[in-house]
């Protein structure tokens, strides 16, 4: 399992895709606890497995995306979540029909948002994107 996650965060990371493993930062998103740097920026969260057979597992995992704009102007914050959508693109690019430590190629789920709301940061966007892998 870790080097299966440390070939995803590496995968994103090649592909200039500001990356880490994911650490409870959007537990309360009024607080957010990220480097302002490094936004957009996605987190990696491995979430648990099922029993696929006697020796293998799927393997479940979290990508929380976050994007921030800084602007209050409309059409400014707009052409940010245009950005995100690019982003979204790059993520599947980076890690489609990758395979890492022995895994079967990687299964995409739902992508969902799950925080969009002004904070003490500025305009945060998170999505979740769920994908498998059998390892």
């Amino acid at each position: 399992m870790q080097n299966f996650e440390k070939g995803v965060i590496q995968a994103l990371k090649d592909a200039n895709i500001n990356t880490q493993k994911y650490f409870g930062e959007f537990a309360n998103p009024q607080q957010v606890n990220i480097d302002l740097n490094k936004v957009p920026i996605v987190f990696v969260d491995y979430t648990g497995s099922t029993p696929e057979g006697r020796l293998k597992e799927n393997h479940e995992f979290y990508l929380y995306i976050a994007h921030l704009s800084y602007s209050n102007n409309e059409t400014n914050r707009s052409n940010k979540h245009y950005e995100l959508y690019d982003l979204f693109k790059n993520i599947k690019t980076a890690l489609n029909l990758k395979s890492f430590d022995d895994s079967e190629p990687i299964t995409w789920g739902k992508k969902q948002k799950i925080f969009d709301a002004v904070t003490q940061k500025g305009y945060l966007t998170v999505f979740t994107q769920v994908f498998t892998a059998e390892i």
